[in-house]
């Protein structure tokens, strides 16, 4: 199941870091656990899977806005951010989402 999401920032010229992927998984755990804290907490530790491979089946694209890069930030020329959501259980999407509306 995937979720495009559209994103607007209220700032002029946002510069988020170049390695913007793990903050952006941190806040997709976030939305998960305002929706379910103790699903977000077994995800997170836990996961899918076996004794060896554990999996948080969940994936997100890059973002996509214009931008340039400068040192070791990417200085944003866009206001609107798209962003591809994929969820391989329907609980975990289930949560983003009640999530996203929570609060």
């Amino acid at each position: 199941m995937r979720l495009l999401l559209t994103l607007t920032t209220s700032e002029n010229n946002p510069v988020p870091p170049i390695n913007y992927q793990y903050p952006l998984s941190a806040v997709i755990y976030k939305i998960i656990q305002r929706a379910d804290a103790h699903y977000a907490e077994f995800l997170h530790n836990q996961g899918y899977g076996t004794e060896h491979k554990q999996f948080k089946l969940f994936t997100f694209s890059d973002l996509t806005i214009p931008f340039k890069i400068q040192q070791d930030r990417l200085w944003l020329t866009g206001r609107e951010a798209k962003l591809i959501i994929c969820f391989h259980i329907p609980e975990a999407m289930e949560n983003f989402v009640k999530g996203l509306f929570a609060h």
